[in-house]
This record gives structure tokens, sequence and C-alpha cells, in this order.
């Protein structure tokens, strides 16, 4: 199991994302923060502040490939950050409701 994190560029991305992820059952719940900025440097080192929307996601990590992947089909050249992390415990009945309600892999 893991933690997905999606860092899209507009709030319309991010609502986009977490309708088709969830319509094909690649995770189980999504949670949106909307008023987040991104800060990255240019090449002239000058910092660039941008707005962004940050999705937490909870799936099962054999299902990370699959989603990096329609991602990628989808947003080409706007594709958003995807990373995650492994969660080491997980209440059990919700550990469950992941299992079951996930695509089988």
């Amino acid at each position: 199991m893991i933690s997905l994190t999606i860092i899209a560029k507009t709030l319309e991305q991010g609502n986009e994302i977490v309708s088709l992820l969830l319509k094909k059952r690649l995770i189980i719940e999504g949670t949106m923060q909307t008023k987040s900025k991104c800060f990255r440097l240019d090449a002239k080192k000058n910092i660039l502040e941008t707005n962004s929307v940050i999705l937490i996601c909870t799936t099962k990590s054999l299902l990370f490939t699959r989603i990096d992947t329609l991602l990628k089909e989808r947003y080409k050249d706007d594709m958003p950050v995807l990373y995650s992390v492994p969660i080491v415990n997980m209440d059990w009945e919700q550990s469950k409701k992941l299992i079951e309600e996930t695509k089988n892999v």
C-alpha cells in the first residue's frame, strides 16, 4: 500500500485526475489541497512561484506503474509531479477496503 502524491498544475487538472483514478478504481480516495505554492529556480537562478494543487491518494503499490503510464499518456507535455511513499501501518478495516475496492493486480 502506498500514499500517492500528485502535484497538479491547476485545479481543473487536479479534479480531472482524481475523477479519472477513482472511476478506473486505481485509488480508493483522494484528498485535494488547492491553495499550495510551488517554488523553483529558473536558468538564471531566479525563484519562480506558481500555484499548484496537491492530491494525496491511497492505493496499492502494484498500481503505481499503471497510474504513471495513464497520466503520461493523458498529460504528455503537462505531466504532474508524481511520487509515492509506502504505508507501513494502516487500520485493518481500511486496508481491507483498499484491497476490495481497487483493481485486482
